[in-house]
């Protein structure tokens, strides 16, 4: 009984009590003492490689050159906001139209002078042609029509125009020479797209037929050249060769057709280099009179900065060579490059100018190597460039 007394009942609340602060106390020591301490762990993270930054350098937006020294005699035709002369030894200027309604839009040089189709009206109305003498101050109005080709013979031009018939699929063509004299009345034949007068006769595209054709203007009969299964975009041509491009798939203005008519009549076809393109624009393309070189103003897309250039290509070998100078940056507005050949196919004469920064014009000449050579213009927009052929008729 005393023991009783003396110990009391159990108290199982202590032995709670008890219990729960040794375990407290043990998980204090392992905390604090006896264990690690909590730590976040997480898995470095090494950054994604990444290329350095290269900025691109910005492309000049002029010709880059030497001087022409000593300076080439020869007389340009500029067109754009009218009609200017200039004088490339001389380096004078003669303005011979200056209004909107006289700006060329086409220029072609023939024996004696220089053949130029004005600005039009509307898209698809006939305008004013004219024959600018060599030296001449005035423009002897020579007939009307949508675009002139060349004829074999360096005094005359065809004429070409929408076709009277309901098929308008062919041309309206008549034949003139540079004084205005009709030497074949107009006619409508079976040609779309109008290449060149050739002694054989008008080379073009038949969209009827789908082929290059030969058109004999004393018989009326069409010679089968080749067939071209898609529209061809015409480059340009001469009395003995013609290149054009299409949009198939495989082409898309970066390969190039060319027909040459020598002894034997044969198309051989090849390409731009990499990411180039043909800009077409107005005068993107040029070629020689002898029929040996195709010049080309291209335009390269892709990973690298866009820019436009000129390319020259030897049409035997498919050779394509860049013409120093000219890879310039493109402006808003698009291509600012005009191209045309000496009459005697040894340089290639290339015009920069750009009116939104009201810069003079840059003349180039390049002889097929070396550096392009360089005259300043005093005139701010170019369309259209020939060479004035001072032979007189």
């Amino acid at each position: 009984m005393s023991d009783m007394i003396e110990q009391g009942p159990g108290r199982p609340y202590l032995r709670v009590a008890v219990c729960i602060a040794l375990v407290a106390a043990a998980i204090v020591f392992v905390a604090t003492r006896g264990g690690h301490h909590p730590r976040r762990v997480t898995t470095p993270v090494n950054p994604l490689p990444t290329a350095p930054l290269v900025v691109q350098p910005e492309l000049p937006r002029e010709l880059s050159g030497v001087p022409m020294r000593p300076p080439v005699r020869a007389t340009m035709l500029l067109g754009g906001n009218g009609l200017t002369e200039f004088g490339v030894d001389t380096k004078r200027t003669r303005r011979l139209m200056s209004t909107s309604t006289s700006s060329p839009v086409q220029l072609l040089t023939r024996r004696g002078g220089v053949v130029a189709v004005l600005a039009a009206d509307c898209s698809r109305c006939a305008a004013p042609v004219v024959f600018i003498r060599a030296g001449g101050s005035t423009a002897l109005p020579i007939g009307t029509a949508l675009a002139v080709v060349a004829d074999v013979a360096d005094d005359r031009i065809w004429l070409i125009n929408s076709p009277r018939s309901t098929d308008l699929r062919q041309s309206n063509v008549s034949l003139v020479d540079v004084t205005g004299r009709v030497i074949r009345a107009a006619q409508d034949v079976d040609l779309d797209t109008v290449f060149h007068g050739t002694s054989g006769g008008l080379l073009g595209y038949s969209a009827n037929a789908g082929a290059i054709e030969l058109w004999n203007p004393a018989t009326g009969n069409m010679r089968h050249i080749a067939t071209v299964p898609t529209r061809p975009v015409l480059i340009d041509a001469s009395n003995s060769a013609a290149a054009w491009t299409d949009f198939a798939a495989e082409c898309y203005a970066h390969c190039v057709h060319v027909l040459r008519m020598d002894n034997a009549t044969h198309v051989s076809t090849f390409s731009l280099p990499s990411n180039y393109v043909i800009a077409l624009q107005p005068n993107f393309g040029a070629m020689s009179p002898d029929g040996t070189r195709l010049g080309l103003v291209v335009r390269r897309t892709g990973m690298e900065l866009a820019n436009v250039q000129v390319l020259v290509t030897d049409l035997a070998s498919h050779e394509v060579t860049q013409v120093p100078g000219t890879r310039l940056s493109p402006d808003d507005s698009g291509v600012r490059l005009s191209i045309v050949w000496d009459r005697a196919s040894t340089a290639l004469w290339i015009a920069d100018s750009d009116d939104r920064d009201g810069l003079p014009v840059q003349l180039g000449r390049w002889p097929l190597r070396g550096p392009l050579r360089l005259v300043t213009a005093a005139a701010t927009d170019i369309t259209s460039i020939a060479q004035v052929d001072p032979t007189s008729q």
